[in-house]
């Protein structure tokens, strides 16, 4: 599976109610996550990275036409968001407010180590997180004040976890210290997948 490969749980399930949101955050240009779930959904897929070259980015559009690609990152906010190819860090809220969503099927994230500032911005105001499954590369470098903090905020927002595995990809394995791969899940006190896309069956507690 290289890098790109990432664990989504009831991908059937979560599709029985269409149209379907996808966000994939940290690419290198590495689209091949995106290029499945192209082939096996109908869902629409926005992936976002500030990092790529002119080159790489005029790679990715033209490679997977169907494929929503904007230069910014997400995290903590650099200043007022003028444009989603115009660079920069902003805010998920923000990002969110400004294509008209209000909710992510599937958030994938992987920012090298900014997941961190990612969902400190939306806790630490009280947010919820406004996605029913958040698929995160794990960097452990950060303080361990840190990772717990985000780690208990998240299973108090009603995550639960259901894939964790260590990421090999490097040339010698070690990296698998420090980068795991974590997959979670909103769910309701009896288990059940909450997402306000299934409003006319939504369990209680979600």
């Amino acid at each position: 599976m290289g890098n790109g490969g990432k664990s989504v749980c009831g991908l059937r399930y979560l599709l029985q109610d269409s149209p379907c949101l996808f966000y994939s955050l940290g690419s290198d240009a590495d689209t091949s996550f995106e290029e499945h779930i192209l082939a096996s959904t109908a869902c629409e897929i926005h992936t976002y990275d500030p990092t790529l070259s002119t080159e790489k980015q005029t790679t990715v559009r033209t490679s997977v036409p169907d494929l929503h690609f904007h230069s910014v990152g997400l995290g903590r906010s650099s200043g007022p968001l003028q444009s989603l190819d115009g660079g920069g860090i902003h805010s998920l809220k923000d990002v969110m407010a400004a294509l008209g969503h209000e909710w992510v099927d599937v958030l994938k994230i992987d920012i090298e180590g900014h997941e961190w500032d990612l969902f400190l911005d939306i806790f630490d105001s009280g947010a919820h997180l406004p996605a029913s499954q958040p698929l995160v590369e794990v960097h452990w470098r950060g303080s361990a004040g840190t990772v717990w903090k985000v780690m208990d905020a998240i299973l108090a927002d009603g995550y639960r976890t259901f894939s964790v595995e260590p990421n090999y990809y490097c040339w010698d394995g070690g990296c698998a210290r420090d980068l795991l791969e974590s997959a979670f899940i909103r769910v309701s006190e009896d288990g059940h997948l909450c997402t306000p896309r299934l409003k006319h069956r939504l369990p209680a507690g979600c």
